[in-house]
């Protein structure tokens, strides 16, 4: 298994990476089935990637399930602030009434091999929306 995925890495990124501005980099999720584009100069904090100022940060992550299985789960947990897109193959909604004020929180799916590729994007004042749009829309999965 680990050899498939050292092969299909490369392709994978590359894919991802189409999406993005030029000296952009991949943060993967913690099994390696989806990733999402951040700047070059962000470094690694837990299980995600974080702004060298500020608190703006990215985590990508795979969950098994379906994309309506995600929707459900999102809008039970969460108050949906604003739905950016809402299709089979992309939910993307900015996240309200959480405790960070200075924060706004995105929640973005598509689907991945065999479940869900999700991008949890935190930005506040040191990360323009037109970044965080970025990070969204370079979400993959393989």
């Amino acid at each position: 298994m680990r050899a498939i995925l050292f092969l299909a890495a490369p392709f994978f990124l590359a894919a991802a990476a189409q999406a993005a501005p030029s000296g952009w980099r991949a943060t993967l999720s913690r099994d390696g089935k989806c990733a999402a584009m951040v700047p070059g100069n962000w470094g690694v904090v837990g299980q995600g990637m974080q702004a060298p100022r500020g608190h703006s940060h990215v985590r990508a992550i795979f969950r098994s399930g379906a994309m309506a299985d995600e929707k459900g789960l999102v809008t039970n947990m969460f108050a949906i602030k604003t739905t950016f897109e809402d299709s089979a193959g992309h939910y993307w909604v900015e996240l309200g009434g959480l405790a960070s004020g200075t924060l706004r929180q995105w929640h973005v799916a598509v689907p991945g091999d065999g479940g869900v590729c999700i991008a949890e994007i935190a930005f506040d004042k040191s990360f323009s929306e037109a970044g965080a749009k970025t990070v969204a829309l370079s979400l993959r999965g393989q």
